[in-house]
């Protein structure tokens, strides 16, 4: 459902919990749309994430009110000497299937 057709009919819109990048790209989005109502972040998936990013937003840890960045675009910084530490390795999802083939929790 696209953000225009949402808020029309009062349907909150959902999110984008990747990487920072995205993260950033989506609450810049969601401020700027009556109907956003939650973008969950994820800060501590690896412990050298503060080391490559840079985020302009604030989250208040009373409440986890999230304030939007000051910055120009999406408000990141992003350290491309500390990226090339880290290069990208495939992550294979956890992926629970039942005998009958259906997709169960994880």
């Amino acid at each position: 459902m696209n953000s225009a057709v949402a808020q029309r009919i009062s349907h909150p819109t959902s999110h984008n919990p990747q990487g920072p990048v995205s993260t950033a790209a989506s609450l810049e989005f969601g401020f700027s749309q009556p109907s956003y109502i939650i973008c969950e972040t994820v800060h501590a998936d690896v412990p050298w994430r503060q080391d490559v990013v840079d985020e302009g937003f604030t989250v208040e840890k009373k409440g986890r009110l999230v304030r939007p960045n000051t910055r120009p675009g999406i408000g990141i910084t992003i350290n491309e000497k500390a990226v090339k530490k880290h290069p990208f390795q495939q992550e294979i999802p956890q992926r629970v299937f039942y005998p009958d083939g259906s997709v169960g929790d994880w």
